[in-house]
């Protein structure tokens, strides 16, 4: 049930950020934010499960090279296990949102990075050079930790519904 849910919101955030990509370009990354949350609440293979649907679903629908948000996802989600489940025991607004800060400054400087070979491997007629820019990886954070804080709240209330199913479903 936990990896049903998992996937379905996995989905509805990609979508969610395809449709809202027209009017908030490069703002935040739902499902970025969606993969940090659930890394932080639940368990590591249902999280690198997610990562890479997501990253697939992004890769098919994105005009980047395929493998490029799968392979950028894939590394974050372990990454932000690492961090979150050896410095922090419990997760706390503003924990996540320093893993939030963190993870988005690994996650984008990754990502541009494997772009910029990959592109010059394959793609030569993509220009990322306007990526690179201080101020748009500040918009970046910022957008992802307002994304953060408003699904903070969201993704407590979920995450405690799946622990009280799963608990009676074992006492069944």
């Amino acid at each position: 049930m936990k990896l049903f849910v998992g996937i379905l919101l996995t989905i509805s955030t990609v979508i969610l950020q395809i449709t809202l990509v027209k009017y908030f370009p490069s703002l935040f990354n739902i499902p970025f934010v969606f993969l940090i949350s659930w890394a932080i609440f639940q368990d590591y293979k249902s999280t690198l499960l997610l990562a890479f649907t997501g990253g697939f679903i992004l890769d098919i629908l994105s005009m980047t090279p395929f493998g490029l948000f799968i392979i950028t996802f894939v590394i974050i989600t372990f990454l932000i296990n690492v961090i979150s489940h050896s410095l922090f025991s419990e997760p706390k607004l503003y924990v996540i949102l320093i893993i939030t800060f963190i993870a988005t400054v690994i996650y984008f400087s990754f990502y541009w990075s494997l772009a910029e070979l990959l592109i010059i491997w394959e793609y030569s007629f993509i220009d990322l050079s306007n990526f690179l820019s201080f101020q748009l990886l500040a918009g970046k954070i910022l957008g992802n930790l307002i994304a953060q804080i408003i699904l903070f709240k969201v993704f407590w209330k979920v995450s405690t519904w799946l622990k009280l199913y799963e608990r009676q479903i074992e006492i069944s």
